[in-house]
């Protein structure tokens, strides 16, 4: 394991368990609305805060990227790296949590000269770990996660985020896709974490995701592993992901070509 890849480790359960306190008391939450259904905790500005310590006491030269506070200049820049750049999202899944339902994780990734690195995803509840470095393969808990890439997309089970209210498609478009993907048939789950729905992607467990208006502390982490483990992605357009692609399709091979065509048709019918 590289000393990245260590770090945001460490990082990422060290998160976990602050996370893990605050869900035992969850009465003690103070929740703030950023903006229509979307909001942050207290428990997110705190694990943040945590994250962002750790990785500055071994890189004070690094940027950090962070989903609540933006943009984080280097602790030290006498020895800033203008190359490499953290990623992070305190808890992908915050409805969820502050909730109580048991769906939600931290996720870290390393960018380097504008590519992904390494990352990894750290689910508290399950107490899974999800890694990856770039061309070095994907792991769950330390063991090399192998894909199968047999199959058709019929029966499948996949994830998204629709629909939703605050969105660049309208709930026309939304639902069009929706509806065809779940007419194919395939099952569909909307579980509220982006970063978990990739990780389930590259462990096998769904066998695609899509999403639209992504940010980059969402899928950073996820994009690597995924990719890592074998499955395929591209956004919208058919183009390959970067880490900045707010609209993308991951999945096994089997099943890309025909999830693509169902998304792709039904946007140009609710467009028509």
């Amino acid at each position: 394991m590289s000393g990245l890849l260590h770090v945001a480790t460490m990082a990422a359960h060290a998160a976990g368990r602050l996370m893990l306190q605050a869900y035992d008391r969850l009465d003690r939450i103070q929740v703030m609305e950023k903006a229509p259904n979307d909001f942050v905790t207290n428990v997110d500005q705190a694990v943040e805060h945590l994250i962002i310590e750790h990785i500055h006491k071994y890189y004070p030269g690094h940027s950090i990227l962070s989903e609540e506070v933006g943009a984080v200049e280097p602790a030290r820049t006498i020895e800033s790296d203008a190359q490499t750049r953290w990623i992070i999202d305190p808890i992908d899944g915050t409805s969820n949590f502050m909730q109580g339902v048991p769906h939600f994780c931290t996720s870290i990734a390393v960018e380097k000269a504008g590519k992904i690195i390494c990352g990894v995803i750290y689910d508290p509840i399950r107490d899974e770990t999800f890694q990856a470095h770039l061309g070095q393969g994907a792991t769950l808990n330390q063991k090399r996660i192998k894909l199968s890439h047999q199959g058709s997309l019929k029966h499948y089970v996949l994830a998204s985020g629709f629909p939703r209210l605050q969105s660049s498609l309208s709930m026309a478009q939304q639902m069009a896709v929706l509806n065809a993907v779940m007419n194919y048939p395939a099952n569909v789950r909307r579980m509220g974490s982006a970063a978990l729905d990739l990780a389930y992607v590259a462990a096998g467990r769904w066998h695609g995701f899509w999403g639209v208006d992504l940010k980059p502390w969402d899928v950073a982490a996820g994009l690597l592993i995924a990719l890592e483990s074998g499955v395929v992605g591209v956004d919208f357009s058919g183009q390959p992901l970067k880490p900045d692609t707010a609209a993308m399709i991951v999945a096994r091979h089997a099943v890309l070509p025909d999830l693509q065509a169902l998304i792709l048709k039904s946007l140009r019918l609710t467009a028509a």
